[in-house]
């Protein structure tokens, strides 16, 4: 009895300085359940009041273009929204519609979004409609949210799952990017729930998160097709973590099989609209050719290509400005191959992520552009030492885990041979708030190691 009210006597002593904040890292960084959800619940809470204050306050008119002239994709895009909305034909360009001719330009994922919202909402006017999207689109931002705290949780610790999202917040530009009416709010969403859903499909080997992973991936296509190369992410983790040739082809059918039986409208309408077989866009022509001068000097851009009538056919001048890219890029080989080897690989892997994707069209929240850069790159440093820190340990699930850098490597060299810029980059910062919040809790984990250790140095030495 007398043990047992010592110990209760020293459970009711207060803790020391020492143990306070031993106990707080603890807690903070390591595999601990408790009130999670309320914290969670917290972080969720603040940024849809910050995104719907934004979105209110700076929404309105907020465009890359201009109604009158076309001048930009946002605009495009809600004129294509428009004319699925009247007649269900996808046109996006001004020779589109000049020549009453649907577009093969885009993908389709994007506009259908568009016209759910501008049809639904449409009593309220083109201004309630577009107000609708950017409020629609906020909540997907913060979808993003729970997927990356989920992902943390599971297969890191509950440190990372919280610093990732407290990281989230903190980067003004995931407020800024609803108000955009462009693809990357849509597209980062899908991209950050196909993470998700192919860590738990590699990690159980469980066919519902292959069947999701298929019908994740098709709608991702569908917005920005570049991801459609994404499967050869989980093509190195499979060949890395061993699994067996038939359950890859097992898995590759039913993906394939979803994949295709999404894409299959699209598939048809391009036959039937163009008499061809058309899988994705023609559209790749002028990125490939912006692509192809070397630190986007464009003074010798009319040696190679020459602007065509407006009215000109898509595809026209979509071959013309391939025809152009490839030219130039001969040339520029045949002269300069140093440099254009350094200009398709470091020179363009730098043009994707040197600036954060912030104040593209005007001032709204009130963070200046070089403190956002700065903690960008802070970011980026963070996440390069989450990767190595991380990754790369003797942990039983360490390829799992190399599932985030091989996809974000993945997806930066599909871009690099044509434009690029830090708009294509921003759907992969989800990959670097999680590394990045891998590398806090690291070096948190070897700083609380360190202090542990000077505390049992200093302790005293009592006789036994």
């Amino acid at each position: 009895m007398g043990i047992v009210k010592s110990r209760m006597e020293l459970e009711r002593k207060p803790m020391s300085k020492e143990a306070g904040m031993k106990q707080f890292i603890s807690k903070f960084i390591e595999r601990k359940n408790g009130h999670v959800d309320i914290f969670l619940g917290i972080v969720l809470s603040v940024f849809l009041c910050l995104q719907a204050a934004v979105i209110f306050m700076y929404g309105e008119n907020y465009y890359l273009g201009d109604f009158e002239t076309m001048s930009n994709d946002d605009v495009k895009y809600v004129r294509s929204g428009q004319k699925l909305i009247e007649d269900f034909e996808l046109y996006y360009s001004d020779a589109d519609f000049a020549l009453g001719v649907p577009s093969v330009f885009i993908m389709p994922g994007y506009p259908l979004f568009l016209a759910v919202f501008l049809k639904v909402f449409g009593h309220f006017g083109l201004a309630g409609g577009l107000l609708a999207v950017r409020l629609a689109q906020g909540l997907l931002q913060t979808g993003v949210i729970v997927l990356l705290y989920r992902m943390g949780k599971k297969h890191f610790s509950m440190g990372v799952a919280r610093v990732v999202i407290l990281i989230y917040v903190l980067y003004v530009p995931n407020l800024e990017v609803p108000l955009l009416i462009l693809t990357e709010t849509v597209f980062t969403f899908l991209f950050v729930l196909l993470l998700y859903v192919c860590f738990e499909a590699v990690k159980t080997k469980r066919m519902k998160y292959y069947v999701g992973g298929g019908v994740v991936l098709g709608l991702a296509v569908m917005v920005r097709p570049t991801v459609l190369l994404f499967p050869v992410v989980i093509l190195v983790i499979w060949l890395l973590k061993k699994v067996t040739l038939r359950e890859m082809l097992k898995y590759t059918l039913v993906v394939g099989g979803i994949l295709a039986a999404i894409m299959a409208p699209w598939w048809i309408r391009n036959a039937m609209e163009f008499n061809r077989f058309i899988p994705l866009t023609l559209s790749s022509g002028n990125p490939f050719m912006q692509g192809a001068f070397i630190d986007y000097d464009f003074s010798e851009k009319e040696l190679y290509f020459a602007e065509l009538p407006a009215d000109t056919d898509s595809s026209v001048v979509d071959q013309a400005e391939m025809d152009a890219g490839k030219k130039r890029l001969w040339d520029s080989w045949q002269e300069k191959p140093l440099e254009t080897i350094r200009w398709y690989t470091w020179g363009k892997f730098k043009e994707l992520w040197y600036f954060p994707f912030y104040r593209v069209v005007r001032e709204t929240v009130p963070v200046p552009f070089h403190t956002v850069n700065i903690y960008h790159f802070l970011l980026l440093a963070l996440a390069a030492l989450g990767g190595v820190m991380n990754c790369l340990k003797g942990e039983s699930n360490r390829r799992l885990k190399l599932l985030l850098p091989i996809s974000g490597i993945v997806m930066c060299v599909v871009y690099l041979p044509y434009f690029t810029c830090s708009r294509y980059f921003y759907p992969l910062m989800p990959i670097v708030f999680l590394l990045a919040a891998c590398g806090i809790c690291s070096v948190a984990r070897r700083l609380k190691q360190l202090y542990d250790k000077i505390l049992r140095s200093d302790r005293p030495y009592v006789p036994g």
